[in-house]
């Protein structure tokens, strides 16, 4: 996470932090281009992983609403599983990546469900014969304020955001560690550091995701997985 942190690029304060683009700086402050705001979370992750692991056969990735990794993904060879709640979203992702040339298959399931993220694991198993890299994206938010926010939606938050991604992440360990290398990258939010108000619970969600991250880390990186 540190690593990370320090190859990140820095967002210009110009810019409304929500934007679903950022723009990315050279260290003298000049613009050097405009990016997905996920994109630029996962470049430097896909930078030091392909130094490390270059050869990556898949890349599987949840909820996919949005497809600026996928197609970077497609680009530099992988193939993918697109795995979303909505069969439709899952199903329109990948012809996206179909049509620019890519490989990939739709897998509709729910992640905070055991059954499902088996299943989906076992489609990539079955399609590609491995799994390399997890990217876990699957999110949801509450814009509310504690006092009035109900309890369906704080069932809710959890079970996709803390339970789908403990419940991905140790189905694919599973499958990595007989192969002795494996990828997992788990996407956080700026709500957490910037304790944001009105998000108390999707920021506490995000909270308990980097701790779980940083705990399998020290259990997986014995097998290889990082």
């Amino acid at each position: 996470l540190t690593r990370v942190a320090h190859l990140a690029p820095e967002i210009n304060p110009d810019e409304p932090i929500l934007e679903d683009s950022i723009t990315v700086l050279a260290p003298d402050g000049t613009e050097l281009r405009r990016t997905s705001m996920v994109w630029a979370v996962l470049e430097p992750l896909v930078a030091v992983h392909r130094q490390i692991y270059p050869k990556a056969d898949l890349t599987l990735l949840q909820k996919a609403y949005d497809v600026a990794e996928q197609r970077h993904a497609d680009q530099e060879g992988a193939r993918i599983v697109v795995s979303d709640l909505s069969e439709h979203s899952a199903e329109e992702t990948s012809r996206h990546i179909k049509d620019a040339g890519g490989e990939a298959i739709s897998v509709q399931g729910d992640v905070s469900r055991g059954a499902d993220a088996e299943g989906m694991v076992k489609a990539a198993v079955d399609t590609y014969g491995r799994l390399d890299v997890l990217i876990n994206n699957a999110g949801t938010a509450s814009m509310n304020l504690a006092l009035t926010t109900p309890m369906t939606t704080v069932d809710s938050v959890l079970d996709t955001n803390v339970k789908g991604t403990f419940l991905f992440c140790r189905e694919a360990a599973r499958l990595m560690i007989r192969k002795g290398h494996g990828r997992i990258v788990n996407l956080v939010t700026v709500a957490t550091p910037f304790k944001l108000e009105g998000e108390a619970i999707y920021a506490a969600s995000k909270a308990a995701v980097i701790s779980l991250t940083q705990i399998l880390a020290k259990e997986f990186g014995h097998f290889g997985i990082t």
